[in-house]
């Protein structure tokens, strides 16, 4: 059965009730996105907080404050902040996306051809998580040295989720094969 409402209009909670539900979809997939989505988003609040002058501690009002980067930066941080952006649209388009193709493929009245074409969906959702998930794990190195130090524990949780984000997709890649 295909889902009513997009899977990302949801609420959260909503959502992982579907996904531990005994339901076809959404499924790994659509977690795989999710969880590069879930580190990207991480990756794009550093670059937002790297990117404008933020105040040392303690020096509210009118006090001189010392950036927390350097803001020569600035234009390479933007660059990653609209690669971010970027990612992150097409990841959060991916979670519907495999959710669509799985109920697709597991419908019963579906015609031969529409299973195939379903499970096609199927086998290139995966491959552009992946995809996206490697194009945000780039992105990280830079910020780590440039960004906002004190962002760095944030930087390393996206790495993991986006790594997860990448695996998940790998091996649903590999099983599809």
């Amino acid at each position: 059965m295909e889902p009513k409402k997009r899977i990302v209009q949801e609420k959260l909670k909503d959502f992982l009730g579907d996904l531990g539900a005994k339901k076809s979809a959404p499924g790994g997939g659509s977690a795989a996105a999710l969880s590069g989505a879930l580190g990207i988003s991480l990756v794009q609040m550093v670059a937002n907080f790297s990117v404008y002058p933020v105040k040392s501690p303690g020096t509210y009002g009118g006090g001189a404050a010392k950036p927390l980067f350097n803001r020569a930066n600035s234009p390479q941080i933007r660059e990653i902040l609209q690669k971010t952006r970027q990612i992150k649209k097409e990841l959060i388009k991916l979670i519907d996306e495999d959710a669509k193709a799985v109920s697709a493929f597991f419908q019963k009245e579906n015609s031969f051809s529409k299973r195939r074409r379903a499970k096609q969906r199927m086998k290139n959702i995966p491959v552009k998580i992946f995809q996206n998930c490697e194009e945000g794990l780039k992105l990280i190195p830079y910020l780590a040295k440039k960004g906002n130090k004190n962002l760095l524990n944030d930087l390393r949780i996206a790495r993991i989720l986006l790594k997860a984000g990448a695996k998940a997709a790998k091996e649903l890649t590999e099983m599809s094969n």
